[in-house]
């Protein structure tokens, strides 16, 4: 073993750390998710975190949350046509 090796609780508690980092990172992201793009760098180096670490995702979730997805293009795609601007409103003259 190298002199410079780091110790399993050392190992631990690094990988602890960058959990955490990269949780607040992306909550951070979601929250400004229509301000700004995620950094494309930092994103990559969580989806090679997520793969290193073997962890997977629920595709019974992901189903399900894309079949919400499509009702919720379809209802807004349903009300498309039934909004109407203000400015599309005829001004009535009440003198």
């Amino acid at each position: 073993m190298s002199k410079k090796a780091a110790q399993a609780p050392e190992v631990g508690e690094l990988h602890s750390l960058l959990t955490k980092v990269f949780k607040a990172v992306l909550n951070k992201y979601e929250s400004q998710i229509e301000d700004s793009d995620p950094n494309p760098a930092m994103l990559s180096a969580v989806s090679k975190f997520l793969k290193d670490n073997e962890i997977m995702y629920d595709s019974s979730e992901i189903n399900e949350l894309s079949n919400q997805q499509r009702r919720i293009n379809s209802l807004r795609e349903a009300r498309k046509g039934k909004i109407v601007s203000i400015s599309d409103i005829p001004a009535v003259d009440n003198g």
